[in-house]
């Protein structure tokens, strides 16, 4: 999945991982990794999370 599938599947459920979270991070402070448009979505995450609108959950352990 990509930046983008991320974000966009954290805003329709509401949830991340902290995975997830510091995926995210580690990708906006590492210049060049992401574009305009991923960088902006991935704000959005970031402001929805400021904002209290998701939920921290604990990742998945696949069998």
């Amino acid at each position: 999945m990509n930046i983008q599938q991320v974000c966009e599947r954290i805003l329709s459920t509401g949830e991340l991982t902290r995975e997830e979270h510091m995926q995210l991070m580690s990708s906006c402070l590492n210049d060049g990794l992401v574009n305009q448009d991923e960088r902006h979505t991935i704000n959005r995450v970031l402001d929805e999370i400021q904002f209290g609108k998701l939920t921290f959950v604990q990742a998945e352990v696949a069998a």
